[in-house]
């Protein structure tokens, strides 16, 4: 085990830390935020991407400056505390500028106009309202009826469902596509406004969903689609690098063996930083040379 902070006689190790991630559901959200980080970088290596020293040197500059770090040997002492070498310093710096510049790259308004004029159909929504039932005949029940008199369907959410959205008419919103399960959203997107969706067994629930309008996406991107359009452009930018790239959480014992190996590495004493003591600049070496059917329509 590795620890990560002492308080008096109680350590908090990496396992600790791992676990308590995992149970208060934050660890996933993590490692998919650095897979995206990650392969965003890999983008712009294989894209070609250079980094001028001069840039490097800056970035890392005005890290030790953000730190109030203004000499080599405050540099060095803060990496040691960190447990952090040198190299990992560089290769954090060097990440950093690649995932900037390819994001500005990939999320100028022209790339994002031209990946929704591309791919406008991922962007399409729907307008969904939903009425939970707490049993499957329930659900029959309801489907029934509402089939007999869809426009009661207000009515019935706020005496009958147990879902939380029964105080506005069960309405859910406007939602994209990919927001749903595969099965789900084949059924909602096949499906014209009006038509009874459901019910939809959910563990001890059962949703019927009502289909009340779609939001086909136009030709031309609307500002309010520049925000989610932006990410999205930048993943389908960065799909080169996601070609035999796979990915799977380490054990929190595994990954705790690997802390340890670093941190035995990091040990070594080391002189070296970005900027060296005698003023001379550092050389850096690029990344290459180092090693459905259940729809019922209502009107």
């Amino acid at each position: 085990m590795t620890g990560i902070v002492r308080i008096d006689d109680d350590v908090i190790d990496t396992d600790y830390f791992i676990r308590t991630l995992k149970l208060g559901g934050q660890f996933e959200g993590l490692v998919e935020r650095m897979v995206r980080d990650r392969l965003t970088v890999r983008a712009a290596k294989k894209s070609g991407m250079t980094l001028a020293p001069e840039n490097i040197q800056e970035r890392a500059d005005q890290f030790r400056r953000i730190q109030g770090l203004h000499r080599a040997a405050d540099m060095n002492r803060y990496l040691d505390a960190l447990g952090i070498s040198p190299d990992e310093f560089e290769d954090f710096v060097t990440d950093g500028l690649y995932h900037e510049n390819m994001m500005a790259q990939v999320c100028s308004d022209a790339a994002v106009e031209q990946y929704f004029r591309l791919n406008s159909p991922k962007f399409d929504a729907v307008e969904i309202s939903h009425i939970v039932l707490d049993a499957e005949g329930k659900a029959k029940e309801m489907m029934a009826a509402l089939e007999e008199d869809p426009d009661s369907f207000a009515e019935m959410v706020s005496e009958y469902s147990v879902g939380a959205a029964r105080e506005n008419g069960g309405a859910i919103g406007k939602v994209l596509r990919g927001a749903l399960g595969a099965d789900l959203e084949a059924c909602v997107f096949s499906a014209a406004p009006g038509d009874l969706l459901g019910p939809f067994p959910s563990g001890d629930r059962f949703p019927i969903r009502d289909l009340r309008g779609e939001c086909p996406a136009s030709g031309h991107i609307g500002r309010g689609d520049r925000a989610p359009s932006a990410p999205l452009a930048a993943r389908g930018m960065a799909g080169g690098a996601r070609t035999g790239a796979h990915h799977r959480s380490l054990s929190p014992a595994l990954t705790g063996a690997a802390m340890r190996r670093g941190d035995a590495a990091r040990r070594q004493p080391r002189t070296w930083t970005l900027q060296r003591s005698n003023g001379n600049q550092a050389q850096h070496s690029s990344p290459a040379s180092r090693s459905c059917p259940c729809s019922r329509r209502t009107n």
